[in-house]
């Protein structure tokens, strides 16, 4: 649905916000029950191995404000909500049990010419792409994406970017905002919602999934071409 709820049966785009019908209306999950304007910002669904992640991304509300969070559904029955202001994580176990936990305390980054610098530079780096041509042949190139500056900057960047995860170790590695040029930084969530560790990847590196007791990352060379990598599961995060 288009305000802030997952459905099972079929979609849904009113604007209806009263507990009867959210209660009668088909099933649903609501990480944020809210009149959400769906024509700006972005709700996407990407289906990872073991779990489905939705996200809303910069949702305009019809009483004002912006909503940006994402909800993580696994094959297991637990839900991860993230939210980023305030930054927490509430969980829903396969008991359907809701646990609602603290903000976590994070430093603020600010949206400063530094940050605009990155984040145009990040949008126009080139990316392999495949080229088809009419005569059904096709050709791997490096593309240039189009840029469009926002028109509206925020004060200050949201908590995390990107995609969560929920590792072998079963606790949940959220990827932070951080300042350009520092590495990625990931907090890793314990099931009371408290930052149990903090992980720092090498520089030009992304993870990509879990092992029994490792975790794997691509990272790119100065060519931008990819290498996969394994390493052993910081022996705090282990389960």
């Amino acid at each position: 649905g288009t305000n802030g709820y997952i459905t099972f049966t079929r979609g849904d785009t009113s604007a209806r916000l009263s507990a009867a019908a959210l209660a009668v209306d088909g099933a649903r999950i609501a990480p944020v029950w809210a009149d959400l304007n769906a024509n700006k910002g972005g709700i996407y669904y990407h289906r990872l191995d073991g779990r489905h992640v939705i996200t809303w991304n910069s949702l305009p509300e019809a009483s004002g404000g912006k909503n940006k969070f994402q909800a993580v559904l696994y094959d297991d029955g637990r839900i991860a909500f993230v939210f980023p202001d305030p930054y927490r994580v509430n969980f829903v176990g396969a008991d359907r049990k809701v646990k609602e936990n603290p903000p976590i305390a994070y430093e603020k980054v600010r949206v400063d010419d530094a940050v605009k610098k990155w984040h145009r530079e990040e949008r126009e780096r080139p990316q392999m792409a495949m080229r088809y041509s009419r005569g059904g042949g096709s050709s791997m190139e490096m593309m240039k994406r189009p840029y469009t500056e926002p028109t509206e900057w925020p004060e200050f960047l949201p908590p995390y970017l990107g995609q969560v995860f929920f590792g072998s170790d079963n606790l949940l590695w959220i990827p932070r905002t951080t300042v350009p040029g520092k590495p990625t930084t990931f907090d890793i969530i314990d099931g009371q919602g408290k930052v149990f560790e903090r992980v720092e990847l090498p520089p030009r590196t992304k993870l990509v999934g879990f092992g029994a007791k490792t975790l794997y990352i691509v990272r790119l060379d100065d060519d931008d071409l990819q290498y996969l990598q394994r390493h052993p599961l910081p022996t705090t995060a282990r389960p």
